[in-house]
Formats: C-alpha cells, sequence, structure tokens
C-alpha cells in the first residue's frame, strides 16, 4: 500500500529511499537527517516499512501528515525481506538521481545532497558516488571515525565481488537509469552487494572524501548478527551473491577458482557447526576438485569445535557464573585505573 498527498512535490531532482523495520528508537533521527538538507532543488522521501511490528509504522505515518509535499509511504502487506524491499522501493523513485539507506542511519553533513548532485551533474560517466562515515554504537557514540579507508575500498568489480566490500550504502547517491541493473537473481541477503556489482560492472563508481554520515552498529540486525546460525545464513548468502556474479558476468576461470575457494574455505568451519551437511559436501567436493587435500583442514576445524564446546561448558557451568556475579562490584575498580593510567 502506497501513501501519498496529491500535494507531494511533482518533478524531485532526487529520490531518497528509507527502508525500515522495527526501528522506532532511530527512524525519526534518520527522516531528520534528511528534512534538514540545505539544497536549491526539490526532493522526495520514499520510506518503504517491511512490515514493522513496533511504533515505526505510525512514526513514519506522521512524518507523512506533517510533510506531505516530500514524505511519500511505502507499507508492505507481507514480509519481503529487505533485498525486496529495496527493489519495491525504489521503483517507485521519480528523481533524476537516488539515494538510500536504513532507518537505524542518519545523515550528518546538511550538504550531503547538494554536494553529490553537483558532482553527478559535472560527472556524466558516473553512475554511483558514495562518502566516508563514521561508526556509532545504538546510543549514536561514535565507535570509529572514518571508517572507509584505502584498504576497504574497492575500485573494480573485480576488486569489489572478490573482498565482499562495503561501500557505505548509506551515503550513494546513483542515477535513476542505475536502478534498471537492480537485480535479486541470486539468494540475496542484502540490498547493496549486488546492486553495487552492477553498477561496478555498468558504470564508473567514485569516492568523494568527506564523512557524510553515521553507520549504526547494533546487535541482532542484518549486518551484526548475534548467531553464529544467524552469521552462516547472512554470509552463505553473500557467497551465493558472489557465485551468481561470477556466472552472470562470466569472470575468467583463474579468477572465479579463486572466488569460489575463498568463499568455501571461510565458510566450511561455520557450515559444520550449523550442521549443514548439503554445503559441507558441496565444499569439500569443489575443493577436491582442485585437487586440495581437506585432511588436514577438517582436523583443524573438529579440533577448534572441540575447543569451543567445552569454553561453552564452561561458561554455563554454575562455578563460572557464580564468579562473574562475585566480580561484578568490583568492575568499577578496573574503570578508575584504566582512567588514572590515561
Amino acid at each position: 500500500m502506497v501513501i501519498e498527498s496529491p500535494n507531494i512535490v511533482k518533478r524531485p531532482e532526487v529520490s531518497v529511499v528509507v527502508l525500515t523495520y522495527n526501528q522506532e528508537c532511530y527512524i525519526s533521527q534518520c527522516i531528520d537527517a534528511i528534512l534538514s538538507q540545505r539544497v536549491d532543488f526539490d526532493y522526495e522521501i520514499i520510506i518503504s516499512d517491511d512490515c514493522s511490528q513496533d511504533n515505526t509504522i505510525q512514526i513514519c505515518k506522521n512524518y507523512q501528515k506533517i510533510y506531505p509535499q516530500k514524505v511519500k509511504l511505502l507499507l508492505q502487506e507481507q514480509n519481503r525481506g529487505v533485498a525486496r524491499n529495496f527493489g519495491d522501493a525504489i521503483a517507485l523513485a521519480r528523481g533524476t538521481y537516488v539515494c538510500s539507506m536504513g532507518g537505524d542511519d542518519f545523515w550528518i553533513l546538511e550538504t550531503k545532497l547538494q554536494l553529490q548532485k553537483e558532482y553527478l551533474d559535472t560527472h556524466p560517466k558516473c553512475g554511483l558516488c558514495y562518502t566516508n562515515i563514521n561508526i556509532c554504537n545504538a546510543n549514536g557514540e561514535i565507535l570509529h571515525q572514518r571508517f572507509l579507508d584505502a584498504k576497504n575500498k574497492p575500485n573494480s568489480f573485480e576488486e569489489h565481488l572478490l573482498a565482499k566490500g562495503f561501500i557505505a550504502p548509506l551515503t550513494w547517491m546513483y542515477r535513476r537509469n542505475m536502478v534498471d541493473l537492480y537485480d535479486i537473481g541470486g539468494a540475496f541477503t542484502d540490498e547493496s552487494f549486488g546492486f553495487a556489482l552492477e553498477i561496478f560492472a555498468n558504470s564508473e563508481i567514485d569516492y568523494i572524501d568527506v564523512v557524510s554520515a553515521n553507520y549504526r552498529e547494533i546487535s541482532g540486525t542484518l549486518s551484526r548478527p548475534n548467531s553464529v546460525q544467524k552469521w552462516y545464513k547472512q554470509y552463505l548468502g553473500v557467497f551465493r551473491t558472489q557465485q551468481y556474479y561470477c556466472d552472470k558476468y562470466k569472470v575468467n576461470d583463474t579468477f572465479r577458482h579463486k572466488v569460489f575457494f575463498k568463499g568455501y574455505i571461510e565458510l566450511l568451519y561455520y557450515a559444520i557447526i550449523c550442521e549443514d551437511l548439503t554445503f559441507k559436501q558441496e565444499a569439500i567436493s569443489y575443493c577436491n576438485e582442485l585437487d586440495c587435500d581437506m585432511t588436514f583442514y577438517m582436523r583443524i576445524c573438529e579440533e577448534k569445535q572441540q575447543v569451543e564446546y567445552k569454553l561453552y561448558k564452561i561458561r554455563q557451568s554454575y562455578a563460572y557464573r557464580l564468579g562473574k556475579f562475585l566480580l561484578k562490584p568490583f568492575s568499577w575498580l578496573r574503570n578508575v585505573l584504566k582512567c588514572n593510567k590515561k
């Protein structure tokens, strides 16, 4: 269901797409930061909610009523998952350029939209531009300033594919015609990795060296799984995306083997823990085809699993939990000693 006013801006230069799901604590800060942008053009805000169970939808409805000329709501009638929710939202974008972000993140540069629009206006070969970010916690406290550096800024389709790259999607601005490239043909578990690969394969991607946003790290979210099972599901999806794009763009065999072997080795241990016997056999078969002796690696996996199981049993023991309880009152002393050292 789409909720929009007849008074919504007719010809926006920029469409800002916000994906929300159970983010009642953060969505107001996200939307307020968008509304505070200083620009000399019209823009629209498309908020796409994926069946939130908290107060997120009501908060977004309130914004739509207060700012009917800017805000449009897409309320999914059933949970679509982040990749499909994103696809549905960007399909509604009418701007020459599009930005996208999660509802728990927020911009900190009031000229972000103006800066990026002017950049794309003057760089016709660039399909997408992005900036640096800070990492913050759930309370907005900065954990890491200027997170991106030369090591984690890919410059090509191949670099991004191999590194499973992160180029701060909350800072993106891309041309509306890039939306047509969006593809959910693989088992994608996020909206940004595959989309960036498509744009890398079909256009230039440029970096602007400013910090425009704060990326919020929250345990239990898609980017910060809080269990081994969720972590495995997330990164298995990323690996399937890598495989999909190796095939779609027909990379050479040497590069393909590099991507596949790296992915299988990284995930095999977690497949064993999560008892995914199908993937375990798939990984071993692939490595055997490359004449890799997996005996030593499998023994290391088994030994690591045994050690972690023993640590788990220790942490569950009464003595361990009692010790943590008795030491808790002295935590303040450790903090005092740290401060004195500084």
